[in-house]
């Protein structure tokens, strides 16, 4: 049984289409009395997330309405989602799920308001799950923050030797089912290769 305490964060990687968003909004974002799904795309439909679109509609939810979905606009949506995740480091006791974080972040560079939830968020009781297809392409931070792993099908050798540098080697490989996937959490010196998830609708 894997446990994740409230305030410990989350790396979920994999291709399009290999189980990563369905993995975080049924295994995460569904299980939180008060959440925030930052949507890029503008396609989550969250059960119980109502969506705000832009920080002034988020401003008029949060925090009354606990679950909420957050479309950026497309003017500046980095700086829109940092203001977010400061309001959520703020609040404390929320769980942020953050569809692409290679929108949001690069190698080189991660934005004030998720750093601060990455780095100082277990004292409040902030837990952020980053999901992203190009792991090569996101800032350390994410990953070095991160207790728990999981790793979908990557496709590029570059992405594979990111991700194992901090969930070991065997999470480089390939999942032997489709929509399998390894697993590396705290006191563990590896990943470990785990079968397709099976939640209720």
């Amino acid at each position: 049984m894997i446990r994740i305490q409230p305030g410990q964060h989350v790396t979920i990687v994999g291709q399009n289409g290999s189980g990563k968003s369905w993995m975080g909004e049924r295994a995460f974002a569904l299980a939180w009395p008060r959440g925030i799904i930052i949507d890029h795309k503008h396609e989550s439909t969250a059960r119980g997330y109502q969506i705000a679109r832009g920080i002034l509609q988020f401003d008029q939810l949060w925090p009354e309405v606990p679950r909420v979905i957050f479309r950026p606009t497309y003017r500046a949506p980095r700086e829109e989602i940092d203001l977010v995740l400061n309001r959520a480091f703020y609040h404390g006791n929320t769980g942020v799920l953050i569809h692409e974080a290679m929108q949001l972040c690069d190698a080189r560079q991660i934005p004030p308001g998720y750093q601060r939830v990455l780095a100082m968020g277990r004292q409040r009781r902030v837990s952020v799950v980053s999901l992203t297809q190009r792991p090569m392409h996101v800032h350390n931070t994410v990953f070095s923050e991160s207790k728990h792993f999981f790793v979908f099908f990557l496709l590029l050798e570059g992405d594979r030797r990111k991700i194992s540098g901090f969930a070991g080697p065997t999470a480089a490989g390939v999942p032997g089912q489709e929509f399998g996937f390894f697993y590396y959490g705290p006191s563990m010196t590896d990943a470990v290769e785990m079968p397709p998830l099976r939640l209720a609708a």
